[in-house]
């Protein structure tokens, strides 16, 4: 028989032997409610919750409360002074519910006699026994849903375990915080696009990249945020052309230490910089006569002496995906005191070292742990799986995260995979054929002109499909990204990594003469559009924001900013058919929406056209519609009507939501297009979830570490 389902049934029968809220417990207690709650967590206070609810709704009974009581107050008197004195207890020599009766009172005494031995017995053996381990679910609200945006962490958890972080609402534009012990969601807006969020030592700020061009910090209770340092393509070790799949800075995880400086992977490499802000120092770039291609995911260990960090190795991994980088990645340790570094294990990413005495790290879309001597930083066991499913990015993050109590953090789900097809979809979203292309690391598919070519970008080079003959060509010029056709289709413009910071380049399609730099600038440059006439691009360009400029194709080559802000970001342009318009995407409102502004005199009006946030627009080729995809991943429409150069904008509609490759979230590229006919071109995953997803929920398991002990026995 299960003693609790009896308890569970009694409860039901006599109501006034039941405490209903946190409130009612330490009211009953005659204490605060931090304090029980401190008790719960710390002394194994019998508290219940709610198998449906989270950890705001509990229940106990008064009966086993007493019986904590009395075990708590023996245990006190033998002399264990960690308990400190039990004021409660002396504060009420008498349980309430034993009533006031002289009979009532004896039969109390013998009663109380009876649990206080039991307690005494049960606390004895406990003082070195398991705490419980207790299941959670956060579900997050329908107005602040957790955003996978399928390349970087996406949550957190404060070191004290008691509060979790998680990115979400209108177009991942938030920071969410999620108490423990609260039902509500506080927002922390005006944070740009927030990605990868970590926790000062003291639990008080929020560290984060914004669109992963600039470190930022902000406090946890909300305010302003502030810039640490930049995270884009400026300064040394710039060479992403060495690690597919970075397009632009790609910023990747961060850490902040006991010593107030943060170590961020950027650049390739990782680099550290104060809390307060500065000029970051680099700390280690990989080396590639060793087979290194970038640094990853660093994590301080436990008192700052040392940093954990994933290498990604070299190689061409592009029939693999990301999948093959990562499944090859090796984690390290660097010693902060003596600069030496070695490789603890191979295939796995994002470790962190946890106060149970091991390491947890990512692995073939799971969990798994090993333990690890912190004085000789060497594991000492075997690594064994223990949570089978936890989101993991293209990239090797893995959204968990562990508090120094031994609150475990993290979302459910797949290994994301970045190897696609392409496919035909119509506007009612009905998917038409595949274009018959092998799987693959596909990038930005752009359509020619007269809609008979398709160009398309990859972490291995520039290609170029031929409907007709269904074949594909590559350039052979490397890592391509951002192509798009001049209004003739003889000419690609497009961005490449090999001479260090992304920059433009343009190449005859028959191949004539070779690839010519357009710009050279130490800032991260990508194609979005060429004027109908041919004579400008519009391109994003990363700075501390990332900003749009034109390029003049005349000749010349001279370049001018066309939107520009300090504070916020634009991207993703088109032009309208007839190159009046220009359409773009902005968190100037303090969400990611869509713009239309006249062109080339952008200052002469602003219409928003999306409604609740929106991203990567493109014009049909009527210049009648625009169509942007929603923050929950669905392809949305907006009719336009222009009468010179004024504009007005429909109410948008939804097209379809399908299982579609987006990019790494609503500041990632423009990943499909639409052909004259008004169907879509869109890249579907060969396998795993597409990323960025929205919604799903957050499990927390409390005191996991003696789970984790169980599981993985230290050595």
């Amino acid at each position: 028989m299960n003693p609790s389902a009896d308890v569970e049934s009694a409860a039901v029968v006599d109501r006034s032997l039941r405490l209903d809220s946190w409130k009612e417990i330490a009211s009953y207690l005659n204490r605060g409610v931090s304090t029980v709650q401190r008790w719960e967590r710390e002394e194994g206070l019998p508290v219940h919750r709610q198998q449906h609810d989270s950890l705001g709704s509990v229940y106990a009974f008064k009966g086993e409360l007493e019986a904590w009581r009395a075990a708590r107050a023996v245990q006190a008197e033998s002399g264990d002074d960690r308990l400190g004195p039990d004021p409660v207890r002396q504060s009420q020599p008498f349980p309430r519910w034993l009533g006031s009766h002289p009979i009532s009172t004896l039969v109390g005494v013998g009663l109380l006699m009876l649990i206080s031995a039991i307690g005494f017995t049960v606390r004895f053996a406990a003082t070195e026994a398991p705490k419980r381990v207790q299941r959670l679910t956060l579900v997050p609200p329908g107005n602040a849903p957790l955003v996978i945006n399928g390349t970087l962490r996406d949550l957190a958890i404060t070191p004290d375990g008691t509060r979790v972080v998680y990115i979400g609402g209108p177009g991942a534009s938030r920071l969410l915080v999620r108490g423990l012990d609260h039902l509500d969601v506080s927002a922390i807006i005006g944070v740009g696009a927030p990605r990868h969020p970590f926790i000062s030592p003291d639990g008080q700020w929020i560290g984060f990249f914004d669109a992963g061009t600039s470190l930022k910090k902000v406090p946890i209770t909300g305010g302003s945020a502030t810039t640490v340092a930049a995270a884009g393509p400026r300064g040394p070790g710039r060479t992403d052309d060495q690690l597919p799949g970075l397009e632009s800075a790609g910023a990747r995880g961060a850490t902040w230490g006991p010593d107030n400086k943060i170590i961020f992977a950027a650049r390739t490499g990782l680099l550290r910089v104060s809390a307060d802000g500065g000029e970051p120092e680099v700390l280690l770039m990989p080396e590639r006569q060793r087979g290194e291609a970038a640094f990853c995911w660093p994590e301080y260990i436990s008192g700052g002496r040392a940093l954990l960090f994933t290498i990604i190795p070299t190689g061409d991994w592009s029939e693999k995906g990301l999948r093959g980088a990562t499944a090859n990645a090796r984690i390290a340790v660097l010693d902060l005191a003596t600069g030496t570094r070695k490789v603890l294990l191979q295939g796995g990413t994002d470790a962190h070292y946890v106060e149970s005495g091991h390491l947890v790290f990512a692995a073939e879309g799971a969990l798994k742990a090993v333990p690890f001597n912190r004085s000789s930083l060497e594991i000492v066991g075997t690594p064994r799986m223990v949570v089978p499913q936890v989101r993991t990015s293209v990239r090797g993050a893995a959204d968990f995260d562990v508090a120094r109590d031994g609150t475990l953090a993290y979302a459910p789900g797949d290994l994301a995979d970045d190897l696609v097809t392409l496919t035909w979809v119509d506007p009612h979203g009905r998917e038409e054929q595949s274009l018959g292309m092998p799987p693959f690391v596909y990038r930005y598919p752009r359509l020619s002109p007269d809609g008979r070519r398709l160009a398309i970008g990859s972490f291995r080079d520039l290609g170029v499909w031929d409907f007709s003959s269904r074949a594909l060509s590559w350039f052979g010029v490397g890592p391509a990204s951002y192509p798009v056709w001049a209004p003739d289709g003889r000419r690609l413009i497009f961005a490449s990594t090999r001479g260090g910071a992304a920059r433009l380049y343009s190449l005859p399609v028959d191949g004539s003469e070779p690839m010519k730099p357009l710009t050279d600038s130490p800032l991260g440059q990508s194609p979005n559009a060429v004027s109908p006439d041919g004579s400008r691009l519009v391109f994003r360009e990363e700075g501390p924001t990332m900003d749009l400029m034109v390029l003049d194709l005349s000749g010349g080559h001279r370049v001018e900013p066309l939107l520009q802000s300090p504070q916020f970001h634009e991207l993703n342009a088109d032009f309208s058919p007839d190159g009046k318009f220009v359409t773009y995407q902005s968190n100037a409102s303090g969400e990611e929406e869509v713009y239309v502004q006249p062109f080339p005199n952008v200052t002469a009006q602003k219409w928003i056209v999306s409604r609740g946030g929106g991203s990567r627009p493109a014009w049909s080729r009527d210049g009648q519609q625009i169509f942007f995809i929603s923050p929950a991943g669905e392809m949305m429409r907006v009719a336009v009507q222009r009468s010179g150069s004024t504009l007005a904008a429909a109410t948008p509609v939804t097209l379809f939501h399908g299982p579609y490759y987006l990019g790494g979230g609503a500041v990632a590229g423009r990943t499909y297009d639409v052909a004259a006919d008004g169907r879509f071109l869109m890249m579907k995953p060969v396998s795993g979830a597409p990323s960025p997803s929205s919604g799903g929920n957050i499990e927390v398991v409390v005191n996991w570490f003696e789970e984790l002990k169980r599981a993985v026995p230290y050595q």
